[in-house]
């Protein structure tokens, strides 16, 4: 495993999890099986990646870190969902291991928006039939590599979320906040 809780005592001892963004918003009487259960989950050394069914190993993971499911109901849904801040704190795991593919999302999608920036550019009015015609068919050469990054980063998502519906889901939203203007919005919705 790349972090290693696996008979750990005291999950605060783990210093490599310190450089984990987004586990820093989990707190509670449930942290320690909360980082327990997203490690075992989001970890690409975990021994339950072997586990292919997504909610059959949700369940193995869940009982491994200590969860009963009729006493922490409500905090598992909240967990198989991925409801924030947990989908933040996958993203800051996958990327403490220098995960590439969730590198190859980051790069995907900035060139993906700087295309759709170029494209809403209006066209300049003063130009001739032949120069709207050469800039119209640049507009559609963009659209197109947008459309080609698009498709891209989608693929990478659910190649990233390894048939885990609900964490593909939740990937858009937890790629933005780790972003560095996402973590300097939420720092300030936080304060």
């Amino acid at each position: 495993m790349n972090f290693r809780i696996h008979g750990v005592d005291d999950i605060d001892s783990i210093k490599r999890l310190d450089n984990c963004y987004g586990l820093e918003f989990i707190v509670g009487r449930n942290r320690e099986r909360i980082i327990r259960y997203l490690v075992y989950m989001y970890d690409y050394g975990s021994p339950f990646q072997t586990i292919r069914d997504v909610p059959q190993r949700k369940r193995a993971v869940a009982i491994q870190a200590g969860f009963d499911f009729t006493k922490d109901e409500k905090i598992l849904r909240s967990l198989f969902e991925l409801e924030d801040p947990y989908s933040v704190a996958v993203v800051g795991l996958l990327r403490e291991q220098n995960n590439t593919l969730f590198t190859s999302i980051v790069v995907q999608e900035q060139i993906f928006y700087q295309k759709v920036e170029r494209l809403i550019r209006p066209m300049k009015e003063d130009v001739n039939d032949k120069d709207e015609l050469d800039a119209l068919l640049k507009q559609q050469k963009l659209s197109e590599a947008m459309d080609a990054h698009r498709v891209s980063i989608q693929r990478l998502y659910k190649e990233l979320s390894g048939g885990d519906e609900i964490l593909e889901a939740a990937l858009p939203t937890a790629v933005q906040i780790t972003k560095v203007e996402g973590m300097a919005r939420m720092i300030k919705y936080r304060n």
